[in-house]
């Protein structure tokens, strides 16, 4: 593709939907950047900058006559989809490699976009597998993992219903916290499990916020403080919404005498 017959406008609204992708998908701060600042200088943008934080991303095209373009994009919404993200970095690298014309990479793109996650009714199943599996780690029955199974379905009912109303982090994983372990003390007072201690944190390890303090991690190690700082505000945030719903749960529950606990 000949260079000069880019369309820097359509170039940085591409390349900023790439970005936004990328970090919506949970990538590193610095393959975001990195990426779009490759896939920039293969369509011969030389004079560009990249800014990205989790919440926000910059891009500014510099121009022969002196005069620059310059995109922000406001990102909201982030997740985790590791396939995704693989399939976006193969993309960039071959629109780096073979710098195809532009309406040609979008569509791509937009194929990729378009690609459904996984069934709704298989990420229920990884909830309540990975609450019947910490639970059994953690000392408790089989009894206790099916009951903490069943509550780690009701964290993945939780959670999903709270997307939809588009609520905040802080107030999805309260109400995920408190329904799981009030579920939990539910089945206990029923006769069904055992050790509350073992089902609670079972169930819970499905809202524990380890992809945000892995990603603060790499953030300040390749030195992005910012973006760690903002990834590590994330996870205490999420710790205590998580910790705040299971005391309400304890505190709002009137059978705490035969628990156990």
């Amino acid at each position: 593709m000949d260079k000069r017959k880019v369309n820097g406008a359509e170039l940085l609204n591409l390349s900023a939907q790439i970005g936004k992708s990328l970090v919506e998908n949970g990538a590193e701060i610095y393959r975001v950047e990195e990426s779009v600042s490759f896939l920039l200088r293969a369509y011969g943008m030389e004079d560009s900058a990249v800014f990205a934080i989790p919440s926000f991303l910059l891009i500014t095209l510099g121009g022969a006559d002196g005069q620059a373009l310059t995109k922000g994009v406001r990102i909201l919404w982030h997740t985790t989809d590791l396939y995704r993200l693989d399939r976006l970095n193969a993309l960039c690298r071959w629109a780096c490699e073979e710098r195809p014309d532009l309406p040609v990479l979008a569509e791509r793109l937009r194929l990729l976009e378009a690609r459904k996650g996984y069934p709704f009714a298989a990420r229920l199943a990884a909830c309540g597998l990975v609450g019947g599996s910490f639970a059994a780690f953690f000392g408790g029955g089989w009894r206790d993992a099916l009951c903490a199974a069943a509550a780690g379905v009701v964290t993945g009912l939780v959670c999903r219903w709270m997307d939809r109303l588009r609520a905040n982090r802080f107030f999805r994983n309260l109400a995920a916290g408190m329904l799981a372990s009030f579920t939990v003390l539910l089945l206990v007072w029923l006769g069904l499990g055992v050790h509350t201690d073992a089902m609670i944190i079972g169930c819970l390890m499905n809202l524990v916020p380890g992809v945000a303090l892995t990603s603060f991690m790499q953030n300040v190690i390749a030195g992005d403080l910012i973006a760690g700082l903002t990834r590590l505000a994330e996870a205490l945030l999420i710790a205590v919404a998580v910790a705040l719903g299971t005391a309400l749960a304890l505190a709002a529950f009137p059978w705490e005498g035969r628990l156990g606990i």
